[in-house]
């Protein structure tokens, strides 16, 4: 036993200095006795950590434990937000609601000094070179378009100088990192009289922004990246055009990043994420298909590489696992057309979605079809609420496991609500997008 105690001891003080605390201080005096919601920003999503209360003198204290080095994103409750670095220090600030960026004073923190001198600097230089570029495009030639080509040149070339200047002292701070890519490129002089500035930053955009840093991931930066990348392919007033652009430039990034897994595991969701938020699901399903199985190693990723792969439209359908009046399980057999529905009571689309479900299966007789709905919930008291605060009669199935029941997990569902429609001989007949998409087929 004493041998455990003289091990374990060292562990305990190693464990400890991993879990060291640091403070979070905001002054907001336009902003007390309110809520700040602080999240993590790694991405193009905001995951909510901890709701913060500002005292009656507007300041807010929050101890910052077992936190990632990254960008965190503080929202205000009218959904007002700016944004801090962490990498294992304290950070003080001092700001106005009403203007959170150009009045941010940062107190302490060697890492936010560095990000909003930058900001503050650059928003006002970036103002300038959009006026200057305005006039260069609508403008004809001569004296007076020299004349601004000039003062262009030297407010970008100050815009790159002034990145250089905030980033040359710890040019490994998390905050240069990101700086980095927040620099627009210099644009030679014969380009720009060519009017090819963006073919030229197309053509050599992974030069400027080489995709490569992994401690990136933890913030927006590679999800403005895709953005960007992805509008220099778009063509005006050609939609299938401009959808074949962004395909083409989705696979470019996701060729870039091949040689870092993480990167291009987090690059592929971002994608994926948002050509389904622009209902473009068959260039998603292209890219999850043709890069997924590299992504294994994320579990939800992995879950829609098998999702794609594994239960294609033409295949059979796994087993649905139901319980009798006597909690036994069964088998379902699809002797109908079926159509399941994965959901849960804490998705706000699915607390749309499923009484409307219902209230159409009252109002038509289809005695062909069979409806399931396979709840996601692990709490027995939100289901039963739900179900009766909303009257609904279609059959419900739950283990009260979500992600890891025995159903979600053989029919690789990843997000909610998630649509399957099973033919009576068993074979996935489609998959709905959403539930437009539904009703379509069932009309």
């Amino acid at each position: 036993m004493r041998k455990i105690i003289y091990f374990c001891f060292p562990l305990l003080l190693s464990l400890c200095a991993v879990s060291q605390n640091y403070t979070l201080e905001i002054s907001i005096p336009d902003y007390v006795k309110s809520e700040l919601t602080f999240c993590s920003q790694f991405g193009d999503k905001s995951k909510i950590l901890e709701t913060i209360v500002t005292n009656d003198d507007g300041t807010a204290f929050h101890n910052i434990t077992d936190c990632e080095i990254g960008v965190y994103r503080i929202y205000f409750e009218n959904e007002q937000y700016f944004d801090i670095i962490f990498n294992n220090e304290n950070v003080r600030l001092s700001l106005l609601a009403a203007a959170p960026v150009e009045t941010m004073q940062v107190i302490e923190s060697s890492e936010n000094k560095i990000l909003y001198s930058f900001m503050q600097q650059s928003y006002a230089l970036s103002k300038k070179i959009d006026v200057l570029n305005y006039f260069l495009t609508k403008y004809p030639k001569g004296k007076l378009y020299k004349k601004v080509q000039k003062e262009f040149d030297a407010v970008s070339q100050e815009q790159l100088n002034l990145s250089k200047s905030l980033t040359s002292v710890n040019r490994q701070s998390f905050a240069a990192r990101m700086i980095a890519y927040y620099t627009n490129p210099i644009i030679p002089k014969e380009i720009k009289e060519a009017g090819q500035e963006n073919s030229y930053i197309r053509d050599n955009f992974f030069s400027f922004y080489p995709c490569n840093d992994t401690l990136l991931i933890n913030s927006p930066v590679y999800s403005g990246l895709a953005l960007n990348y992805l509008r220099m392919f778009s063509v005006a007033g050609n939609y299938e055009a401009s959808v074949e652009g962004f395909k083409k430039a989705a696979i470019n990034l996701l060729n870039q990043t091949a040689p870092n897994e993480k990167i291009q595991t987090h690059i592929l969701k971002i994608l994926i994420d948002g050509f389904e938020s622009l209902q473009l699901f068959t260039v998603a399903d292209f890219l999850l298909e043709t890069y997924g199985a590299k992504c294994i190693s994320d579990d939800n990723m992995s879950t829609r590489y098998r999702n794609i792969t594994e239960l294609r439209v033409g295949t059979d359908a796994p087993i649905l696992i139901m319980k009798d009046e006597q909690g036994v399980p069964y088998p379902f057999e699809y002797k109908n057309r079926t159509i399941v529905v994965f959901w849960a009571t804490w998705c706000d689309h699915c607390r749309q979605v499923i009484p409307q479900l219902d209230d159409y299966f009252r109002k038509n007789n289809r005695p062909d079809i069979d409806v399931l709905l396979v709840s996601l919930d692990t709490e027995k008291g939100d289901l039963h609420e739900f179900l009766a605060l909303n009257g609904i009669s279609l059959p419900v199935s739950c283990d009260f496991k979500s992600w890891g029941g025995i159903n979600a997990t053989s029919f690789s569902v990843y997000a909610t609500p998630f649509y399957f429609i099973i033919d009576k001989n068993g074979k996935i007949e489609s998959k709905p997008y959403d539930f437009e998409a539904l009703m379509k087929v069932l009309k």
